[in-house]
């Protein structure tokens, strides 16, 4: 009996046991106990009934730690989970995750640490990541020591699908020892609508301003700019291909918006082929001055692409020349008098007649109406319709004679 009264009375109750999101910022945990003000300035916060993280005027300022327990010149990530959470100024395993932005919001990382990101989003391929608002964005990796540039692999990545739909993002990479992407997605990358801004200017093994991975570039709104490399040192530079866009060529679609890629290289890392009502203008040099409309045959990327820009847009209504008022079709020469306005012109027979049949004499049936209704259905009389009218006013001109 005691030891029940221990067990009921005595035993301490436990606290309540804080609920984990799968987010980090900074390299701060986001928590049930946090998640209200993860960053304690009231600029960041989680909503977890709606897996939605809203930054309002954050200002992410994120030096990596240097513990990474995988040596710097090693291209394999590391998979512990303190070290992989902590590597990048946010880190969410969320498997839908939505950054809500309002106000002027920046994120710069200091990288001291291999595989940094400035946004993770490692949900899985199944999984979705999407901005939304009408703020800004800057996310920036700031590697300045550019003789031992660190392993950073961009600004913005997901696992899965990515949704721009609404705020201003400029993404820009420095310098990776890696061949990398400003912004990419493993499954396919959708603009809706606002500004989007990629740069990467300079990466050992190549750089993109934005892949879409194995899925589509799909550009419903807005406007994407894609940068790869870098623009006011165009020739100093080593490393392999620096280009705007990477895309496989199947899985370009623009339906509204603009995309605009750049490259030192090239603009488009796969020749992609624009559907005939979209506008294009190129060219050979790596900026929008000069450019000129382009001749529908030349190859827009690969490696035989002599462009290294290229702008893809819908007309608009400005730029679409007014249709020319449609001619009336001419009148073919006639051999034959013109048919009469009153009557319709004879059906063609539908066994051709060897000799074509006189049309009846003028007829006098002692019936005024019918006899003007004969002589002037004449050339149709054999028509059976005809025949039946030409009838119809006889019975008619019987009936009131008699």
């Amino acid at each position: 009996m005691c030891t029940l009264l221990l067990i009921l009375l005595g035993s301490p109750t436990p606290s309540h046991a804080h609920e984990n999101y799968g987010l980090w910022i900074a390299g701060t945990e986001v928590t049930s106990r946090n998640h209200r003000d993860i960053l304690g300035d009231g600029t960041a916060k989680f909503l977890p009934a709606t897996n939605t993280l809203r930054l309002t005027n954050a200002t992410i300022n994120y030096t990596t730690p240097t513990n990474d327990t995988t040596p710097t010149n090693d291209t394999t990530p590391s998979t512990h989970p303190t070290d992989t959470a902590k590597r990048s100024g946010i880190y969410s395993t969320v498997k839908d995750l939505t950054i809500h932005i309002d106000g002027a919001n920046s994120i710069t990382i200091h990288p001291h640490f291999a595989h940094s990101v400035g946004i993770e989003h490692d949900g899985g391929t199944h999984s979705s990541l999407t901005f939304t608002g009408t703020g800004s964005l800057d996310v920036h990796i700031k590697n300045t020591d550019f003789s031992h540039p660190s392993q950073t692999y961009g600004c913005i990545t997901s696992s899965g699908h990515l949704k721009l739909a609404g705020p201003f993002i400029r993404a820009i990479q420095n310098k990776t020892a890696v061949a990398s992407s400003a912004l990419s997605a493993t499954t396919g990358i959708t603009v809706e609508k606002g500004q989007v801004h990629a740069e990467n200017r300079h990466g050992l093994w190549g750089a993109t301003g934005v892949s879409a991975g194995t899925g589509f570039l799909h550009i419903t709104g807005g406007d994407l700019t894609a940068i790869g490399g870098n623009l006011t040192q165009p020739h100093s530079r080593d490393g392999l291909t620096y280009m705007g866009v990477q895309v496989r060529p199947s899985q370009f679609l623009l339906t509204a918006g603009t995309v605009t890629a750049v490259g030192t290289d090239r603009a488009f890392g796969t020749s992609i082929t624009p559907d005939s009502s979209h506008q294009v203008v190129v060219n050979q040099h790596p900026r929008a001055e000069g450019a000129q409309e382009w001749d529908a045959r030349s190859l827009l990327g690969d490696k035989g692409s002599r462009y290294r820009f290229v702008r893809i847009s819908l007309p608009t209504a400005a730029t679409l020349s007014p249709a020319p008022p449609a001619l009336p079709s001419p009148r073919p020469h006639a051999t034959t008098p013109a048919p009469s306005r009153t009557l319709p012109s004879p059906p063609a027979p539908q066994h051709p007649a060897a000799s074509p049949t006189p049309h009846a004499p003028p007829v006098a049936s002692g019936n005024m109406l019918t006899d003007v209704l004969h002589n002037l259905l004449a050339p149709y009389v054999r028509i059976p319709f005809v025949q039946l009218v030409l009838k119809f006013f006889k019975n008619v001109e019987a009936r009131i004679s008699s």
